[in-house]
């Protein structure tokens, strides 16, 4: 049995965090990641240079996720590309995209932050007391709820819509042809509880996905 000295265990810590420190981009970052323990990603890669901090713990938030990065993946500073791990897969993916496109901006993912701030937040949660028609504001809510999804996955944009209607005294009554594994939000049937009128709301997919939130789960 060999016996592996704290001093080597250190040494081994320390000529990771090394190279960690030197990845200037995803790739090189996963390269790295790719052998270290699980448990010990989310932390050590921070200390990347690629990382966009403020941004990662955004979408991290968002999808639920520890094992994610923003990263920069040239050395345009102004996109970004969205590097995690599937522990289903054992696997890293560089997935965050627009109509085929591998980069993310910032105001991209700032404007998908407030969109889920809107929903989630109670101080700053959408209430139909700020439109003047509800129709306006079910459908803001809806769109809000969509450009999430992308990054919370189908089934927990659903329930973020019933929650923030349920605050303004509506009912999902129905979902329509919603399906997670499109990554579609379908066509929503609302009622008013005190009025019984019922609204019909369009139906989207958001501007960005990742893969891992394709097909989340409808339980």
């Amino acid at each position: 049995m060999t016996t592996i000295s704290v001093k080597e265990i250190a040494n081994t810590i320390q000529e990771v965090m090394d190279e960690i420190k030197e990845a200037e981009f995803g790739f090189d970052l996963i390269w790295v990641l790719d052998k270290i323990p699980t448990e010990c990603v989310s932390t050590w890669g921070m200390k990347s240079p690629a990382v966009n901090v403020d941004l990662t713990k955004k979408i991290r938030k968002m999808a639920d996720n520890d094992l994610l990065f923003v990263v920069h993946e040239n050395d345009d500073v102004s996109e970004y590309s969205i590097i995690y791990y599937d522990t289903d897969n054992s696997k890293w993916y560089t997935n965050g995209y627009e109509e085929g496109r591998s980069e993310i901006n910032a105001a991209d993912i700032d404007s998908i932050w407030n969109s889920y701030v809107a929903l989630t937040d109670p101080d700053e949660m959408l209430d139909s007391d700020g439109f003047f028609y509800n129709e306006d504001f079910l459908e803001e809510v809806r769109q809000a709820a969509i450009i999430v999804s992308g990054f919370t996955g189908v089934k927990k944009a659903c329930d973020l819509i019933s929650s923030v209607l349920s605050n303004s005294n509506f009912t999902v009554k129905d979902f329509g042809d919603t399906s997670a594994e499109s990554g579609l939000i379908g066509t929503l049937t609302v009622v008013g509880d005190y009025s019984g009128e019922e609204y019909k709301v369009g139906y989207g997919r958001p501007k960005f996905r990742l893969y891992h939130v394709n097909q989340d789960k409808d339980d």
